[in-house]
């Protein structure tokens, strides 16, 4: 009976110190796998405040452009300012100008109005040497004194003739537009158009008999359509049987 015991008690010690290893083996593993979410945790928690960092960072960045930019634009719009002021105050004074010269002198070119307010882009012709000429860049399209002269010959009756057309613009060339029919001897010019796009056809006389025969001849000359007096007249094309053409100049 003692004997049969013993076994018994045996096993239990045993069950019972298995039963404990396995318990303690097992809450060693859930500590070992807590240090190792909690390393997990802490990285991630790293990373995460490197990136908010970093963000901060680029926040801080962009908002110090945005005040700088914001900044530069503030200026440059009171530049803006400064300079419409200014050029207001200028173009009152050279419309004050021009109403005074064309007073003193009604029959007044563009030009000599130029050579009157800026004297110092006037210079000597380069076809005749006793009329002046002025700086090409009051002929450009953007020009505002060419706007001023041609606002006030508009207001003018029997002026139109004194309207200054644009010979170029700042960007680009302007296409010439010979409306008032005057030919430019002054200009430096290299544009060339036939005396037929003005004139029309030219017949002149190859045989004086009753069957007159009549050939076309094209006259060229540099043409500018920004001067502002006429150098060459109104040229008629008269014939009559045996007579010549008569050009009047």
């Amino acid at each position: 009976m003692a004997s049969s015991q013993r076994p018994v008690a045996g096993h239990r010690l045993r069950d019972t110190i298995q039963t404990k290893l396995q318990s303690e083996q097992l809450q060693k593993r859930k500590q070992q796998a807590g240090n190792a979410l909690k390393k997990v945790g802490s990285q991630l928690q790293k990373i995460n405040l490197g990136k908010l960092i970093d963000q901060m960072e680029t926040d801080q960045s962009l908002a110090d452009s945005l005040e700088k930019l914001n900044e530069r634009m503030k200026e440059e719009v009171e530049r803006q300012e400064i300079r419409r002021e200014a050029e207001a105050k200028s173009m009152e004074v050279i419309q004050d100008h021009l109403e005074v010269f064309l007073q003193e002198r009604p029959e007044a070119t563009y030009e000599d109005w130029i050579e009157d307010l800026h004297p110092e882009n006037a210079h000597q012709g380069k076809l005749f040497h006793d009329i002046q000429e002025i700086d090409a860049r009051f002929y450009v399209m953007e020009s505002d004194h060419r706007r001023l002269w041609n606002e006030t010959m508009q207001k003018i009756e029997d002026n139109e003739h004194r309207i200054v057309q644009p010979r170029s613009q700042i960007w680009g060339k302007v296409q010439q537009q010979n409306q008032s029919h005057q030919v430019d001897l002054l200009s430096d010019g290299g544009d060339e158009i036939s005396a037929n796009n003005i004139l029309g056809d030219l017949k002149v006389p190859t045989k004086m008999s009753d069957d007159t025969e009549t050939e076309t001849v094209d006259f060229f000359a540099p043409v500018n359509s920004g001067y502002s007096d006429s150098i060459f007249g109104d040229v008629k094309n008269k014939h009559q049987d045996e007579s010549e053409d008569l050009i009047k100049f």
